[in-house]
């Protein structure tokens, strides 16, 4: 071949690359920007921005949101349509009312390509075109709550039946979806605890709640309640819940439950002074307590099974309305912090270093005092004979060998609780025998089995 024919045929080989030729890549157009869907009465609209370049179409793809066997279930994002380069948005006319839907929308090119999609931020449904509709409430049993609180003869629920509904319990009953409540636009107190909820997108628009209780359940994202700023009871324990941010628009912010999630930084607490409830027992990725500092008002503190110390007791000193703490299975060691409180409900501190327990001998109003596993003797009871209001006394685990300072305390009687299991009890001893004989005569409820044997 002759060198002007080589060169002849590069060049071309060249132009047709440039061009997108045979030997080139066909560039997509750039993908959607600003994905919003808005419900409307029966149907879901969706608008989105494009720049218009290399663009030959659009193609809104939807999925259903539901949930079952205890998890999230997304169907497959199936192509509901394709519009024309110039539309910047589509009506989606298709929904069922009361499902959840999540779209995307993609931008076509020329030549076949296409571009990434862009989805919207949160799950839609239609709204109620008229308050007769028959709104699908997926769950059978959340919709035979509902049916409960409203004193249905079936569980045929309406938009009306929905928007009636001021609070609503139902726990306990393996609750998978929230799938319809999302048009209870009345709701203030939800109680959904113990059940089987992964996702909480039709809680979204509920800006009325301001009571939310969803602990046992398996939820990680707590995002779509975020913009229920009435909150004042918020209770998230024990769930896979790794952020608190949810909480930072909180402002009238009262009761967080946050106990065994995966939390580590409980730094928006800080500016939220209106908090009196804190629990956050063995939620232990949780380092750095110094935020609570600012909780002056606090009348509960249960962060027992983490690794709270003997540096944030110092704390604690400055909580005077403090009537509940629990910092058992702690690394807390010196109680002396506590010495200017007066707790008058609960005191925990088992299962802790603590050895000297005279800055709590002062706390006589205490109604439940829990001293298990820290090596007490008869000797170190003698304090608990001014404690007049107990109901419930915890020692087990520990070094007793005797009742006589339990049956020495008339005001043990009817109904109070004493553990004394798993101490150095002789329960074959004569006088152990007469004396447990007297504290269950005075009606205590006394748990004193098994006993330590090495």
């Amino acid at each position: 071949m002759q060198r002007s024919t080589i060169a002849t045929l590069t060049l071309i080989a060249l132009l047709l690359t440039a061009c997108g030729g045979p030997t080139g890549t066909a560039v997509p157009p750039n993908a959607p920007q600003g994905v919003i869907v808005v419900s409307g009465p029966g149907v879901v609209d969706v608008s989105w921005q494009h720049d218009g370049r290399d663009v030959t179409s659009f193609a809104v793809q939807r999925r259903t949101v539901e949930a079952g066997d205890g998890a999230a279930t997304l169907s497959a994002f199936e192509t509901l349509t394709e519009v024309d380069a110039a539309a910047r948005s589509y009506r989606d006319e298709t929904v069922v009312l009361g499902a959840g839907y999540e779209y995307t929308v993609s931008a076509r090119g020329a030549a076949g390509t296409s571009s990434p999609t862009a989805q919207a931020a949160l799950p839609v449904s239609a709204a109620c075109a008229t308050m007769d509709d028959v709104v699908t409430v997926l769950d059978p049993q959340l919709a035979a709550g509902i049916a409960a609180e409203l004193d249905l003869a079936s569980n045929t629920i309406t938009c009306a039946h929905v928007g009636a509904i001021t609070q609503l319990v139902v726990e306990g009953v393996g609750v998978t979806s929230l799938a319809g409540l999302q048009y209870a636009t009345n709701l203030t107190r939800l109680r959904l605890n113990d059940n089987a909820i992964s996702l909480l997108w039709p809680l979204a628009g509920l800006t009325s709640i301001d009571h939310l209780q969803v602990a046992g359940n398996d939820i990680a994202d707590v995002t779509p309640i975020a913009g229920l700023t009435a909150m004042r009871v918020l209770m998230l324990s024990d769930n896979p819940i790794a952020s608190l941010e949810v909480v930072r628009a909180f402002h009238a912010l009262q009761y967080l439950g946050a106990a065994r999630t995966l939390i580590t930084d409980i730094g928006v607490l800080a500016d939220k002074g209106d908090v009196i409830y804190v629990w956050l027992n063995e939620a232990e990725g949780i380092t750095d307590f110094s935020p609570l500092a600012t909780l002056t008002g606090l009348e509960v503190l249960l962060v027992g099974g983490t690794s709270f110390d003997d540096g944030d007791v110092a704390m604690v000193a400055s909580m005077p309305k403090l009537t509940r703490l629990q910092v058992w299975a702690t690394s807390v060691s010196d109680l002396s912090p506590l010495a200017g409180l007066d707790l008058r409900f609960e005191l925990d501190v088992g299962a802790t270093a603590v050895t000297d327990l005279s800055p709590i001998h002062h706390m006589t109003s205490l109604q439940q005092i829990r001293l298990y596993w820290l090596g007490l003797s008869e000797a170190d009871l003698a304090f608990l004979a001014d404690f007049e209001q107990l109901a419930l006394v915890n020692l087990h685990g520990n070094e007793l060998t005797s009742l006589s300072p339990l049956v020495a305390h008339a005001s043990l009687g009817d109904g109070v609780a004493i553990d004394v299991s798993l101490n150095r009890l002789d329960l074959d001893d004569v006088q152990v025998q007469d004396d447990i004989a007297t504290l269950e005569s005075r009606g205590v409820v006394l748990t004193y089995e098994p006993q330590r044997s090495d």
